[in-house]
């Protein structure tokens, strides 16, 4: 009586295990090109399961562990955003995305990832957004920052750091955003890193308002000034 419930219990196990293993293609609604998804996969499979116009890529929920030199050069031409979340990431060598000159946005949350190096950003221009929430990065080579001199969003929340000085920001002079919670800081840098905080938040709002006057016309941005001046 009871083989019956156990034989039918192993083959749903199996079929939804099978059923997870998946990646797809589609089109990309935001930007140009196609988006890849995939889940339980490895590396290799997931690369090779994209075609030449690529431009987003989500790997998730899969056993990764190492990324190898050049992994998406096959993408180096079309490739926007790359995010490899929940894959068990403890290793990246040097040249791991060596070549991805238009990518904007990269992902590496919820892995194992200890320390960042600086080889990782190597020719990456373009990049805007970076997140490495979520790890157990307890140390950031100096020159990192020198390499994302473009960059606007950085996420460094729930890792293992203690500390992060102003003058390693410095060479980023567009960051709009920084997020650090969950880090154990010591006493002395918490309030350096509040001070930072809310110099970045403050030069964000301040951004913003000059886009909002920029989108209005000559005469309600002389108005929204508080200026008599008149326009012509």
């Amino acid at each position: 009586m009871s083989r019956a419930p156990f034989f039918i219990l192993v083959c749903v196990s199996i079929f939804v295990d099978a059923t997870i293993a998946t990646c797809t293609v589609s089109k990309n609604e935001i930007e140009y090109g196609e988006r890849l998804a995939c889940s339980n996969v490895t590396l290799s499979t997931a690369l090779i399961s994209g075609g030449p116009l690529v431009s987003n890529v989500i790997i998730f929920q899969s056993q990764i562990r190492n990324i190898p030199d050049r992994s998406f050069l096959k993408y180096n031409r079309t490739l926007v955003s790359l995010n490899l979340l929940n894959c068990s990431i403890r290793n990246i060598s040097d040249g791991a995305f060596h070549g991805l000159r238009t990518l904007k946005k990269l992902g590496l949350s919820h892995n194992y990832i200890t320390s960042v190096r600086d080889q990782w950003f190597f020719n990456l221009t373009s990049l805007e957004q970076l997140d490495l929430s979520h790890n157990l990065i307890s140390t950031i080579e100096p020159t990192v920052f020198e390499k994302l001199q473009r960059l606007k969003r950085l996420d460094l929340s729930e890792n293992r750091l203690t500390c992060l000085e102003p003058a390693q920001l410095v060479p980023m002079s567009g960051l709009e955003k920084l997020l650090f919670s969950g880090n154990p800081l010591t006493f002395r840098c918490r309030g350096t890193v509040s001070i930072l905080q809310l110099s970045l938040n403050k030069k964000r709002k301040k951004k913003e308002k000059k886009k909002q006057i920029n989108k209005l016309s000559p005469f309600k941005r002389v108005c929204y000034n508080g200026t008599n001046k008149t326009v012509t």
